[in-house]
Parts: structure tokens; C-alpha cells; sequence
């Protein structure tokens, strides 16, 4: 019989290395130390009773793994669900401005971790991109001048340090989803699943906008009715949901749905816009609709004579519905016509328009206004005052130019805006950004690339483009909210996704 305690004298001892096995490695041993210490760190900071810096303070300690346990195709739809459904929420419910700034990071995180992909020795073993991408490529490199013109207008500018960091969180973050979807192959079912993900989102708005507006909303602040997007970002609200229609039609348009699911969206997008008082639809819902289905819509003068008196009708329908809901009698009061005109947004176009009590300046008026100042040289009309020079923010303050002009909002559209902060190089090189992304847009459906999925993905970012581009004149969510700036660069993405990387067989020409 044999006791364990008991050796032969001959016998080697091994309790030491016995011991080392079963002890921790020291790797390890730093890797408990390291998360005990951020954890009592966590717990003092929670102590505190401080919400947003506990919140902050997760969110860097989330940021690393978050990094390296994801990849950027998996990355991007937590995008989209942090950006149209908790991020708003955060702002809107729990007056959290900081949910902003959660979005931003993520953003950032996706632009890193893209970055870290490209490193890769193996980056092309999923398929080159095809030879003849030169559309994509001239988008993605306008986007690069454009960041060269905002960097330059940075390093001259006069911001502070907390305005230039400001300036980078929406400048920077969200181009990411264009580098992704420019350097790497997707699957398409990816993609799509990206957009039937929108469709949901869309479609869980309307409960909480009905809410909104019925309950929550006054006579004097429509602009509560928002869904998740946040406060005053009923326009946003309104061009997404006018994606998920055109995502829904355009796939019916190529065959790939049939007419169910326009069936379901449309209607459902159409009280959303309704329920929120954005007039800008009376433009946007019939140009969306004439740029999707333009084959059948300009199929002969017919068609084309009926979709106008669709377009009238529902112009008419909708000014009505506001008016009942919203402006009541005395918003359109007025005894000319040119006198309703003006109540009801002619105010638009109006150079003198300017409240100096509440700092309201309307859109031409704004643009007057930076024509007109007579403080700038040469160089300050090439490349600005710097990002943020024009900007009025709670958190980081008046910008150079925004002080010199008081409680006036000088930068009520993204061109304004522009003009001030990267001048009128920095203005051009992004509008000619936009407009490269809208001419490869069309250009990919004019040479009939594609399959059917590519093609409906196509044609709805193209229309959504088309879209923005009317939007620098409206105001400058382009510029400094993620909520719009997601499906913008997304829209972009998956323009340079296809003719890069994407079938190139499909319908003629022709057809288009």
C-alpha cells in the first residue's frame, strides 16, 4: 500500500514545479490586478452619484475590447442601433447630451478597427477590387481632400482646445464607414441586412412619434416630435424615414420584393412624416419618388402628367394637414397670397430676415451675411476661420465669428457653415464630394452593373444622395449630427462597395 505523504528516499521531489502549475501566470496575475483596480475605480467614480462621467467611464473601458473583439462588419449595424435608437433616446429622455458623443467613439472605434484590417498582410484574400472603379476611387479620394482642407483650416484657426476636439468628433469619426466599405469586400447579405435593419428602425418610430405628438408635443414645440433622433431633429427623422420608403420601393422596382413591402412602409413612413412638422416634404417625398421610380414615372407624358397632379395633390394635402394640425388659422393669415407665402416659408429666401432675440436667421440671410462682413482677408475666404469658428455650443462655447455676430446663428445651413469654418476652398472640395458620390451613383445604374440586390441598394443611396445634397441650404445636420451623417457616408459606402467590389453583370444599360 502506497501513501502519498511518504517518498523513498531515491525518490525526486517535485512540489516546486507542482506549485508553478498550478499557480496563475504572471500575465494573468497583472490582468486581475489591472480589473480590480479599474473596478474600485468604476465604484468610486458610481459613489460620486455622477451619471454622465460613470457612463464616460464605462464607455473607455468598453473601448479596447470592443476594438478587438469585433470586426467592422459587425461593428457597423451596433452602429446603426446605438445611433437611431439609443443615442437619441439618451438625449431626448434622459438628458444626456453625452449620447452623442457615445455615438462619435463607436464611430471612431470603427475607423480604428478598419485601419487594424488594412494592416493585415491578407486584406485581399476575399477578392480584389475590379479595374474599372475609378468613380469609387474619385469619391473616396474628394473625401480626402476635403479632410486635407479641414485639417489645414484647424492648424489656422483660432478655436480652443476643447472647440478643436469638438470640430474632430464630427469631422472625423463617421468617415470610417466610407473607409470600410471602400477598402473591403462585403457580403451582400450584409449590406442588406444593414438596410432591413432600417426598415425595423423606421417602423418602431411611429408608436413614439404618434406619442410625441399627441401627448408630449404643444402648439409651440413640434419639434418634440423627433421618435429616437433626438430633440429637434424632426428633419432627420423625416429623410430616414424617407430611406426606408425608397429602400422599400426601389426593391420592388428591381424585382427583388414584390409589392407587399412597399404596401407596409410607405403608409407607415407616410404618417410618420405627417405626424412631424417638417414642410421641406412637400419637396423631398416627390423628388424621392420621381429619382426612384423615374422608369416608370417618365415612361411617357402620360405617366409623368400623373405623377404631377399626384405631387400637386399631395402638396395641397399636406399644407392642409399641417395647417389643421400645427400653423391654425392665423399661421397663414395674411391678405395677399405673396403675405401666406411668407408665413409659411417664405422667410426662406428673405436677406433681411433676422431675430436678433432668439438668434433665428433665415437660410439666405445667413449666407448674406458672411458675403457681406467686411472683416475677412483673402485668407480667411480661402480656408476660414477654422472648424467651429461659427458654431454657439453650450459645452464648448462661441467660436471667433459666432462672438463678433452675439446671440445671431450664423451658421444656419452646412454651406454658411463652410464658408465661415474651411472657407470657400474647403466648401467646394465638400460639395464636390457629394456631387462625385451622386455622379457614381448614377453612372453605376446608367452601365447596367449589378444584380438586382446591388442595384435597389444603389438606386436608393443615389436618391438619398441627391436628397442631402438639397439639405446644405436647409441646415447643417450634415455636418455635426451622427444621426445624419451615418446614412449619408453609409449611402456613399455602399456606392463604392459595388463598383468596386460588386457583380458586374446586370441589367442593360438600357433599362436604367
Amino acid at each position: 500500500m502506497k501513501f502519498p505523504l511518504f517518498r523513498l528516499a531515491g525518490a525526486p521531489a517535485r512540489p516546486l514545479a507542482t506549485l508553478r502549475t498550478r499557480l496563475p501566470s504572471l500575465g494573468l496575475t497583472a490582468v486581475v490586478l489591472c480589473l480590480t483596480l479599474l473596478a474600485l475605480l468604476l465604484g468610486a467614480i458610481i459613489a460620486l452619484g455622477s451619471i454622465q462621467m460613470t457612463i464616460t467611464f464605462s464607455a473607455m473601458l468598453l473601448a479596447l475590447p470592443v476594438l478587438f473583439m469585433f470586426s467592422t462588419r459587425q461593428l457597423l449595424p451596433l452602429l446603426f442601433v446605438l445611433t437611431y435608437l439609443v443615442q437619441g433616446a439618451m438625449v431626448e429622455f434622459l438628458h444626456m447630451r453625452i449620447g452623442t458623443w457615445i455615438t462619435s467613439a463607436l464611430a471612431g472605434l470603427l475607423l480604428v478597427r478598419a485601419l487594424l484590417e488594412l494592416l493585415q498582410l491578407n486584406r485581399f484574400k476575399e477578392g480584389r477590387p475590379h479595374a474599372d472603379s475609378r468613380p469609387a476611387t474619385a469619391v473616396y479620394f474628394a473625401g480626402w481632400i476635403y479632410l486635407a482642407f479641414f485639417m489645414l483650416s484647424l492648424s489656422q484657426g483660432e478655436a480652443t482646445t476643447l472647440q478643436r476636439i469638438s470640430a474632430l468628433r464630427f469631422a472625423i469619426p463617421m468617415f470610417g464607414v466610407l473607409f470600410a466599405l471602400f477598402w473591403f469586400r462585403w457580403p451582400i447579405q450584409r449590406l442588406q441586412m444593414i438596410w432591413w435593419l432600417l426598415l425595423g428602425m423606421i417602423v418602431l418610430q411611429l408608436p413614439l412619434v404618434a406619442y410625441q405628438h399627441f401627448v408630449l408635443a404643444t402648439a409651440r414645440d413640434w419639434d418634440l416630435v423627433t421618435g429616437t433622433f433626438g430633440h429637434g431633429l424632426s428633419a432627420v427623422l423625416v429623410l430616414t424615414t424617407l430611406a426606408a420608403m425608397v429602400y422599400a420601393l426601389a426593391r420592388w422596382q428591381h424585382g427583388v420584393s414584390s409589392h407587399v413591402l412597399p404596401a407596409l412602409i410607405v403608409p407607415t413612413g407616410l404618417l410618420i412624416l405627417l405626424l412631424g412638422e417638417v414642410k421641406a416634404i412637400v419637396f423631398w417625398l416627390p423628388l424621392a419618388i420621381v429619382i426612384v421610380l423615374r422608369r416608370r414615372v417618365l415612361r411617357n407624358v402620360g405617366t409623368l402628367i400623373m405623377y404631377a397632379v399626384f405631387a400637386l395633390v399631395f402638396a395641397v394635402g399636406t399644407f392642409s394637414a399641417y395647417k389643421a394640425m400645427y400653423w391654425g388659422e392665423k399661421a397663414v393669415a395674411g391678405n395677399t397670397i405673396e403675405e401666406k407665402l411668407e408665413r409659411t416659408g417664405g422667410y426662406f429666401f428673405d436677406v433681411r430676415q433676422m431675430n436678433f432675440r432668439n438668434g433665428e436667421v433665415s437660410r439666405a440671410a445667413s449666407l448674406y451675411l458672411w458675403y457681406t462682413d467686411p472683416q475677412p482677408g483673402v485668407p480667411e475666404r480661402l480656408i476660414g476661420y477654422g472648424p467651429g469658428a461659427s458654431l454657439t455650443s453650450a459645452g464648448t462655447g462661441k467660436g471667433v465669428v459666432a462672438a463678433r455676430y452675439r446671440t445671431l446663428s450664423i451658421n444656419s445651413t452646412a454651406v454658411t457653415q463652410l464658408l465661415w469654418d474651411v472657407g470657400i476652398l474647403g466648401c467646394i472640395a465638400f460639395l464636390a464630394f457629394l456631387g462625385l458620390g451622386v455622379a457614381a451613383g448614377w453612372r453605376f445604374m446608367q452601365s447596367g452593373r449589378g444584380n438586382p440586390q446591388e442595384r435597389a441598394m444603389v438606386d436608393t443611396a443615389l436618391t438619398m444622395l441627391v436628397l442631402y445634397g438639397t439639405t446644405v441650404i436647409y441646415n447643417r445636420s450634415l455636418l455635426d449630427e451622427p444621426t445624419m451623417q451615418l446614412l449619408f457616408f453609409f449611402c456613399l459606402g455602399c456606392i463604392v462597395q459595388f463598383w468596386r467590389f460588386g457583380s458586374t453583370a446586370g441589367r442593360p444599360a438600357a433599362h436604367t
